[in-house]
């Protein structure tokens, strides 16, 4: 399977509030939901082979502070900081094929590795926002 990224797709969805004060910034509240979909990740050894895919979605809620700007053609709106508060996290893994258990007698290493991934991809999708710019026009 092939999408957007090769072999894997990435997808949010993010319900926010924004509180303005002064004439252009604003203090904002968002829930987000994050998720990666990975298809055909291999680990592959002399004492084994495996294909699997996996599934990660996290849930979060964050604030943050920003500066929104309007003028006659449009808008301009700048998130300065975005802290994350880390809710919840799933990982899926569906292994395809593994001949771990054949030839070396355990799988060990190949859980460790699944382990470590889901691991990685879990901080990635908590990485909080630095600097995020939304730019729109009026037509």
């Amino acid at each position: 399977r092939k999408e957007n990224f090769g072999t894997s797709r990435f997808s949010g969805v993010s319900q926010s509030i924004k509180w303005f004060f002064g004439e252009n910034f604003y203090m904002i509240v968002a829930k987000e939901n994050r998720s990666v979909e990975l298809w055909n990740r291999t680990y592959n050894r002399t004492s084994g082979s495996a294909t699997f895919d996996m599934f990660v979605e996290a849930r979060m809620n964050s604030f943050g502070l920003g500066f929104l700007r309007f003028n006659k053609y449009g808008y301009l709106g700048i998130d300065i900081l975005r802290l994350n508060f880390f809710n919840k996290s799933s990982v899926a893994v569906v292994e395809k094929w593994e001949t771990w258990s054949i030839l070396s007698g355990n799988r060990d290493r190949l859980d460790e590795n699944i382990e470590e991934r889901s691991k990685k991809w879990k901080n990635t999708l908590d990485s909080p926002t630095g600097f995020l710019i939304t730019v729109g026009l009026y037509y």
